[in-house]
């Protein structure tokens, strides 16, 4: 059985996702680099999978094996920092395919950074069968399961929510995980005392399944992302999505057809929008959540582009 070494920053649910796809047809050793800052690689591997592109650890691939990068969004969404370009650079030119979410990135990869071999587009979606069969949830519920870090951009959620009025809204649910969490728990007490939240556990399918069962709204003020495997899932479960402006949230979402936009970083506009998106009436919240679901059955299943994933890496081993 060939042999793949998987090195990632810290073993996320995306990441089990990957690893547990690779299993089923290599033998599979992982690495977390946040603890190895630079990395001998002695034993022969078949072939190495790096993610996300950031990661400035220094891997002396001693067997010369070939390198497969991927990217996880929002870090070729970050190329402009200087230290992440110079990073992104340094691991392209050690590669033989870089993966990415966002058909958006390709001319990025090659323009920017000038790279000349395989580029594979897959959005590592969802699990349409799972998520497709949530039921419907009670009215008036909004919810986000972003992480709590700071490029997530939580705060400016609460600020929005915080300025509903009681009766607009049943209840705001978030998700216990991210570095983050604790801090922010305690830095936002005052907000939090305006508002009507509960917090659900996190860190697993199960939990996002069980956020998704109790929200009817989901939101995320990330501005640094390719293709949101969380709001993929949420689209697919016919969740009305709420997500910034940017071009790579445009590519999923057409505003007021299968979802709802709002500007980039603006409170004022989130607030907005959410009212907007809560004075909907049933059958038209229906409608854009059938039309979300649709979208995601066209692109981002993950069972059929898992397969894609594995026949794109079988062709460089």
């Amino acid at each position: 059985m060939k042999r793949v070494l998987y090195c990632c920053w810290e073993k996320s649910i995306h990441d089990i996702r990957i690893i547990e796809l690779l299993n089923t047809q290599y033998a599979i050793d992982v690495v977390e680099l946040k603890h190895n800052p630079t990395m001998y690689v002695k034993d022969k591997f078949d072939l190495i999978v790096k993610t996300p592109l950031w990661l400035n650890t220094t891997i002396l691939n001693l067997n010369f094996s070939p390198i497969v990068l991927m990217s996880m969004g929002y870090d070729l969404n970050n190329s402009s920092n200087h230290t992440y370009q110079r990073s992104i650079q340094d691991n392209l030119n050690q590669a033989q395919m870089v993966v990415v979410d966002n058909p958006l990135f390709e001319p990025i990869v090659r323009q920017k950074f000038k790279f000349t071999n395989q580029i594979f587009y897959m959005p590592y979606g969802c699990d349409l069968e799972i998520f497709s069969g949530i039921v419907d949830s009670p009215r008036y519920v909004l919810g986000t399961n972003r992480a709590f870090s700071k490029h997530y951009q939580n705060e400016l959620i609460l600020k929005a929510v915080s300025e509903l009025q009681n009766t607009e809204y049943n209840k705001f649910v978030m998700m216990e995980h991210g570095s983050l969490y604790n801090e922010f728990m305690v830095d936002h007490q005052e907000l939090l005392q305006k508002i009507k939240f509960e917090i659900i556990p996190g860190g697993d399918v199960k939990n996002v399944i069980d956020f998704l069962k109790n929200i009817t709204f989901y939101i995320s003020a990330s501005k640094s992302d390719g293709s949101s495997v969380s709001m993929l899932e949420a689209m697919a479960a016919r969740k009305v999505c709420i997500v910034p402006d940017t071009k790579f949230n445009s590519y999923w979402i057409e505003d007021e057809v299968n979802g709802y936009l709002f500007k980039n970083g603006s409170k004022a506009h989130l607030l907005d929008t959410i009212r907007k998106a809560l004075s909907l009436t049933d059958l038209k919240a229906k409608q854009i959540g059938d039309a979300a679901q649709k979208r995601v059955e066209k692109e981002a299943d993950w069972n059929s582009n898992s397969k894609m994933l594995l026949n794109a890496i079988n062709s460089i081993i």
